[in-house]
């Protein structure tokens, strides 16, 4: 019976090779602890936040995770939309539904004090039911049909971070001693003139940062590093920083321009928007260091 077993289980490991998918372990985790922050329901729909939390600890411990107030890194988050739309119509009443859900969720580190926004799950998730029989039935179906968009958003978080997230996530971001000459910087960005990318990373900064940069002769330079950290790690969170009307003139490097061309996302998307700066302000901002994913 065991080797029977065994068998069956070697076969399976066979087919799913073949079919380019892999084993998952522990092992493979970016990291093992991980511990479940606040959830903001900003919905009007009544305990949203109680379904997810329940959704994310099971999805969590299904892909190997130990959950722990004390781990390194801690999952928060804002549901933010919950619409309820018919899509069918039956003698003139309602015959089906979509329940419609929005959320944003950003990991963050208790010893850097920083955080990583987790792209590509703030879409909305959809699921369908028929409003057929009592208003007890479509109750029914309707906290059926949410309980599992609670569960397609946290297997979809929890798979980002498995098979993206870098062993430390912080090695994608910005430190303060990546920073090499604030004030030069900092001149470049107000200066701009006809320098699209500087005039666009300056547009994207908080007021607070951009009266910082005008001030950067009145402040010290240890604050204005801060100020560039804070917003720039911010700003490379916000999307693909690459045009290329932006970038004429900047000689890109060539492993950018091959993780440019690979289109990435999430995790990767980051670190491309890092590379990007470096390459068009060497002098400014090192170069990032090897990520280990």
């Amino acid at each position: 019976m065991k080797k029977m077993l065994l068998g069956m289980l070697m076969l399976c490991v066979l087919i799913l090779s073949s079919c380019g998918y892999t084993m998952q372990t522990r092992a493979d985790l970016p990291f093992q602890d991980i511990a479940i922050g606040k959830i903001e329901n900003k919905t009007y729909e009544p305990k949203l936040q109680d379904r997810f939390n329940t959704a994310l600890a099971d999805m969590f411990a299904e892909y190997g995770f130990n959950l722990t107030s004390s781990a390194r890194y801690r999952l928060e988050g804002e549901i933010l939309k919950f619409e309820l739309t018919p899509t069918a119509e039956q003698n003139l009443v309602a015959a089906q539904y979509e329940v419609r859900i929005a959320s944003n969720f950003r990991l963050y580190d208790t010893q850097t004090k920083s955080s990583i926004q987790l792209m590509n799950v703030s879409s909305p998730f959809l699921q369908s039911f028929g409003s057929t029989g009592s208003i007890g039935n479509v109750m029914a179906s309707k906290e059926t049909s949410t309980v599992a968009a609670m569960r397609d958003i946290a297997r979809s978080l929890v798979s980002n971070i498995v098979y993206n997230a870098p062993r430390d996530i912080t090695t994608i971001l910005i430190k303060t001693d990546d920073i090499t000459d604030a004030q030069l910087f900092a001149k470049r960005l107000v200066a701009q003139k006809t320098d699209l990318l500087s005039a666009y990373i300056f547009s994207r900064f908080s007021p607070s940062g951009q009266k910082a940069l005008f001030d950067n002769s009145k402040i010290q330079n240890t604050e204005l590093v801060f100020v560039l950290t804070r917003e720039l790690n911010s700003l490379i969170q916000q999307g693909l920083l690459y045009e290329r009307e932006r970038f004429e003139g900047v000689r890109i490097s060539e492993e950018t321009n091959s993780l440019l061309m690979s289109n990435p996302g999430g995790f990767q998307l980051i670190r491309l928007n890092r590379m990007l700066l470096h390459d068009a302000y060497p002098d400014a901002v090192k170069k990032p260091a090897q990520v280990k994913w």
